[in-house]
């Protein structure tokens, strides 16, 4: 079995390919974020800015999980050749254990992803997107609730620089792939 036999849900390509697609729809939602944040007028401009930051950042944060799911899937690939992997449920059992499957940082310790400390440190930033902050108004957790609404839980940071960074992390992984 060569690597365009196995499913397109355990082929890392699949996962390379939707990273960039959302990389690139959260850079065009950054792009109308910084239009409506320059001519900010309204309340609804408020409304809407909130709506862009989150899901830019949603999209950013699913976009490192998806490139970071395809190095894994990568690594994987002689054990998915061989039908050890049939599924992207065996997959996940590999590494996955109690967490909701987003943890990305999980998959990289798991697999000894190798990453600077801007990396490690880009990930972070962007983790509760994927896991709450993108989709709810607070995280799960109460400890965490309270931490939020006292101001001491931080959930990440927007600005034109994630554009340049993201893409820089999703050129690297793919370019180890491709070696």
């Amino acid at each position: 079995m060569d690597d365009f036999d196995t499913r397109n849900s355990l082929h890392f390509y699949t996962y390379i390919e939707h990273a960039e697609s959302l990389k690139l729809a959260a850079d065009e939602n950054l792009d109308l974020f910084l239009e409506v944040v320059e001519n900010w007028f309204t309340e609804n401009d408020r409304i809407k800015t909130l709506g862009l930051s989150r899901s830019i950042m949603l999209l950013y944060s699913l976009s490192i999980e998806l490139i970071i799911k395809a190095r894994a899937l990568f690594i994987e690939k002689e054990n998915i050749k061989s039908g050890q992997i049939k599924t992207f449920y065996d997959f996940m059992k590999k590494w996955k254990g109690k967490s909701n499957g987003h943890d990305y940082l999980q998959i990289v310790e798991y697999y000894k992803i190798k990453l600077d400390s801007s990396e490690i440190e880009l990930l972070k930033n962007f983790q509760s997107h994927a896991v709450w902050a993108g989709r709810f108004p607070f995280p799960h957790k109460e400890s965490e609730i309270i931490m939020l609404e006292e101001g001491l839980f931080h959930r990440g940071s927007l600005g034109i620089q994630n554009k340049f960074q993201i893409q820089n992390f999703i050129n690297k992984q793919v370019s180890l792939m491709n070696n």
